[in-house]
């Protein structure tokens, strides 16, 4: 037999049509596992900081009376995010009184989310006073980008 034979033989096709699916379902596969590990990692992160970022910076363990955590620094500010108490607004975005009172400039722009629980607000409803969380990008200056500001107005 020579290796046009072998070539054109019909079992060498369906053995290349067999390697060639197989290689295509482990490539699929690997890109499964790939996204299902990034999706993974991206929920393990967020559920292990959602306690400090919308309930307590401090971390869980200040919740318990009279225990203190030796690995919470308050000094530091979360450049992802904040919680607190808008205290100034300007053209460009708002102050908010996060940790401590300390003052954290958040720049806003026309691709932030501005919300009220189901409601879409524009920034010129922002009052000073308002209770406001805070998700976004540090900024190259200190302040946060705002990707999402979740407003908590009572009055409603």
């Amino acid at each position: 037999m020579s290796l046009k034979d072998l070539l054109n033989s019909k079992k060498f096709r369906a053995i290349l049509m067999v390697f060639g699916c197989l290689v295509v379902l482990v490539f699929v596969f690997s890109a499964g596992v790939f996204v299902g590990n990034e999706k993974a990692k991206f929920s393990y992160g967020w559920g292990e900081s959602y306690y400090k970022n919308f309930v307590d910076p401090r971390g869980p363990v200040a919740a318990l009376p009279g225990i203190q955590d030796p690995f919470w620094n308050q000094n530091y500010i979360s450049p992802h995010g904040l919680s607190g108490q808008i205290i100034e607004i300007n053209n460009w975005g708002f102050v908010i009184a996060g940790t401590n009172q300390t003052e954290v400039p958040v720049e806003v722009d026309d691709n932030t989310i501005i919300r009220d629980r189901h409601n879409n607000l524009k920034f010129s409803d922002l009052k000073i006073g308002e209770q406001a969380v805070v998700i976004g990008a540090p900024g190259p200056q200190g302040e946060i980008d705002a990707k999402l500001v979740r407003v908590n107005n009572a009055a409603n």
